[in-house]
């Protein structure tokens, strides 16, 4: 589904309402009205996730991944994209 630029800035103040709302309830309304602005991410592979980035520097380094087919359904094609788009280019 692909939303027009006019939906997406709608979608956008709905979500940013949607977290100011939320941290009220978890916090209180003063907390709220100064809550972050939502930060959307561009995640091209798994290592672009800012928070897991902020994980990786917490926890000491990124954890080995590793994919392996369980059987020979999964073409060759699919199994080079989701190891490409599972390595972490380095930062």
């Amino acid at each position: 589904m692909s939303l027009s630029g006019r939906d997406r800035i709608g979608v956008l103040k709905l979500a940013g309402f949607a977290n100011r709302v939320i941290v009220g309830w978890l916090r209180d309304c003063k907390t709220a009205l100064f809550a972050e602005k939502l930060v959307k991410n561009a995640l091209n592979s798994v290592g672009d996730d800012r928070v897991r980035k902020h994980s990786y520097q917490v926890l000491g380094g990124r954890p080995a991944i590793a994919l392996n087919a369980v059987n020979d359904l999964v073409p060759e094609d699919l199994q080079r994209r989701l190891r490409e788009g599972s390595t972490p280019k380095e930062d």
